[in-house]
């Protein structure tokens, strides 16, 4: 999963590895755009009622902001979430080697980017709660696994603060 979760020309397998993320950690996992044809890339139900509208941009390049193509396709994503699930509350995740977006981009409320760096912090969080869970049979005791899940950052709480970063406007800081 690691290994498919990098940037790369790969977008297939890097959409699977973050729904198969969305199972290592304890949410509920979807790829709408893959089974249904339309919706986002990923959508992951939380254990509190709260989802991620998820698009990922694996084989973006670094150094370039967000155009507004991927901006809208987000967007989109969102007017999707919002009409399958009118009385629940979504955060916009978008996977790209940048926060910044064009400036004729017009970034969705609300919108996070999981960027390179961040995106290895999240490989590196992952692999070590993978050691956590393997180490003295942790896997075999929810608390414990709980604990992890909180320690690394990979629990809804956590989440999106530790591996994300606002999206910003292109020349604004």
């Amino acid at each position: 999963m690691l290994q498919d979760l990098d940037w790369g020309p790969r977008a297939p397998q890097f959409e699977q590895a973050l729904h198969d993320l969305a199972q290592h950690i304890g949410h509920t996992g979807q790829r709408p755009e893959d089974t249904l044809g339309r919706g986002p890339d990923n959508l992951w139900a939380l254990r509190d009622g709260a989802f991620y509208v998820i698009e990922a941009k694996s084989g973006a390049d670094a150094g370039h902001p967000v155009y507004k193509k991927d901006a809208e396709q987000l967007s989109n994503a969102m007017d999707w979430f919002r009409q399958q699930y009118p009385s629940s509350e979504a955060t916009p995740l978008l996977v790209h080697p940048e926060e910044k977006f064009d400036s004729h981009a017009a970034i969705p409320t609300g919108c996070r980017v999981i960027t390179t760096e961040r995106l290895a912090r999240l490989r590196t969080s992952v692999s070590a709660f993978a050691t956590g869970l393997a180490t003295n049979d942790a896997f075999r005791d929810p608390a414990r696994v709980a604990s992890l899940l909180n320690d690394h950052g990979l629990n809804a709480a956590n989440f999106v603060r530790r591996f994300s970063v606002p999206g910003r406007q292109y020349g604004r800081n």
